[in-house]
């Protein structure tokens, strides 16, 4: 496959084409399925083509794609923070919601700190 403008992850081979994905499957152009077994910033933790999310996730891009939690609240946050927070053991009541793995561990050394400072 050419890929134009885009720089390859690695030189040493061509990869597969995805084509789709379905729950923990990923599909390439001749239709076989692959576990999606990737992590990191590899992972979809939700599976693919989960009909629910996306419907979620197309309802709230009609009425807000982002509003910045340092300078906004709003009730999404607050309704899925409540919702972690009922999963969580007792004592841990509290969601700050990041983006990735370096934003929440650099938020949770920032907190640390913050606690430790006051």
């Amino acid at each position: 496959m050419d890929l134009g403008h885009l720089i390859p992850r690695s030189f040493k081979g061509n990869l597969r084409t995805a084509v789709r994905g379905e729950g923990v499957f990923i599909y390439d152009e001749e239709g076989k399925a692959y576990y999606d077994g990737c992590c990191g910033a590899l992972l979809s933790s939700i599976g693919h083509g989960v009909k629910e999310i996306a419907d979620a996730m197309y309802r709230q891009l009609l009425t807000m794609e982002f509003a910045h939690p340092s300078r906004w609240n709003n009730k999404v946050s607050i309704e899925a923070a409540e919702e972690v927070a009922s999963l969580t053991q007792e004592g841990l009541d509290y969601v700050w919601f990041v983006s990735g793995g370096s934003e929440a561990i650099e938020s949770a050394m920032k907190i640390a700190r913050q606690y430790f400072v006051e």
